[in-house]
């Protein structure tokens, strides 16, 4: 749902995966940065790009390639473009945790998307339990049924791209076997769990249980599965 509050904030542009499902938005890793822009009931609307023709919008919005390492897209989504107040050139951001960080330090007044002084705690957890551990767990369930997720030309160009770096047919990828398929979810558990210690920790240094925090940690867990 696009909020339309805060009617004195200029709106924001939030880049998503076309797809060829109604409603479009499917993405888990945009959803993030939609839940996010919800959450603080900020004004903004949709724009739906294909998966080859993300790196037009990159260089178009004046992005640089991000190196995520091997088998990662150096172009992806969410990318929110943020008008400027004083009519200068929009403040453009990419990946979902950039803009939790860029969000609450640009709307202080709005509710708060990470938890004061955790900024190297999330990264750290973005980038050891959910790009080391948890997404290459769910990698076989998710990445065979994604181009049936796509319009036409995105679903050739995931399945072409995806197959290429990871040298499998997409539909060879999933866990056929019984013992296959429980060590991925017992893969796909551990990880989650070291989830379930974070909201543990959280809960005793705040005092309150932050399920926001726990459902963005689910949903971040598919920034690597769907990029």
């Amino acid at each position: 749902m696009e909020h339309q509050q805060h009617d004195e904030i200029k709106q924001i542009t939030l880049y998503d995966v076309a797809s060829g499902l109604k409603p479009q938005a499917s993405s888990p890793s945009t959803w993030r940065a939609r839940y996010i822009l919800n959450y603080k009931r900020l004004p903004y609307k949709t724009v739906y790009v294909s998966y080859p023709d993300i790196d037009a919008l990159w260089i178009r919005l004046g992005l640089s390639p991000m190196d995520q390492g091997p088998n990662r897209p150096k172009t992806f989504l969410p990318v929110i473009s943020v008008p400027s107040e004083d009519g200068g050139p929009p403040s453009v951001i990419a990946d979902s945790i950039n803009i939790a960080i860029f969000l609450d330090a640009e709307y202080p007044d709005t509710p708060r998307v990470l938890p004061p002084n955790t900024r190297a705690l999330q990264i750290a957890f973005a980038q050891n339990v959910v790009i080391s551990t948890l997404a290459p767990a769910i990698f076989p369930f998710i990445l065979p049924r994604m181009p049936a997720t796509l319009d036409p030309r995105g679903a050739e160009y995931y399945k072409s791209t995806r197959e290429k770096w990871f040298n499998i047919q997409l539909d060879e990828y999933y866990p056929r076997s019984p013992e296959a398929f429980q060590a991925q979810l017992d893969k796909i558990h551990g990880a989650l769990d070291w989830m379930v210690l974070l909201q543990q920790w959280r809960r005793k240094m705040n005092g309150s249980w932050d399920p926001l925090a726990l459902r963005l940690q689910i949903l971040v867990s598919a920034r690597c599965s769907f990029g």
